[in-house]
């Protein structure tokens, strides 16, 4: 991973400036994904106390919040064991969040931080790391199948919000043990 960057665990008690960072980052990515309504819903339903109090509680959760030079540019979650529900994948981590500020595309951020999550699922013990990547999210399918990753499962997203010319996503997967 570059040398100005660095990880902090994200905690019950950072609920708020996940929330705060989140709602910088994401909508510069997705909010195109979605119909009228602002990207403020989806956040609400994946950052809220709740939910926070809910991911945090799992056995087997890193989550962090991504920091350069000490500012939070992004956050990154995976989770071990992991299968999804509509295929099995044995012993195996879901990488569930990356999500990185526009400013750190191309540094090589990206790359070091799947770099660092892969040898510490190794570590944990993990064969593969599963992820799922929205079938018109280009720049993310290109960078997941330069860092080696394989197209495994497509299905449909059921969010109503959602546009359905964005609903398609796909399960990849990559063996790195």
């Amino acid at each position: 991973m570059p040398k100005d960057f660095s990880l902090q665990t994200i905690t019950n008690q950072d609920q708020a400036r996940l929330m705060n960072l989140m709602q910088r980052i994401y909508p510069a990515a997705y909010a195109h994904f979605w119909q009228k309504e602002s990207t403020d819903w989806y956040l609400d339903l994946c950052y809220h106390t709740e939910n926070l109090k809910k991911e945090l509680a799992e056995a087997g959760t890193s989550y962090f919040i991504v920091l350069q030079n000490d500012k939070e540019v992004g956050i990154l979650k995976y989770d071990y064991p992991s299968s999804p529900p509509q295929i099995t994948i044995e012993n195996a981590v879901k990488l569930h969040r990356l999500y990185l500020a526009p400013e750190t595309h191309g540094t090589g951020l990206a790359k070091g931080l799947m770099e660092y999550m892969e040898e510490d699922s190794i570590a944990q013990g993990a064969d593969r790391i599963w992820l799922e990547v929205m079938q018109k999210s280009d720049q993310a399918q290109k960078f997941y199948r330069k860092a080696g990753y394989q197209k495994l499962y497509e299905y449909e997203l059921t969010f109503e919000r959602l546009k359905p010319e964005y609903r398609g996503i796909e399960i990849w997967v990559k063996e790195i043990s």
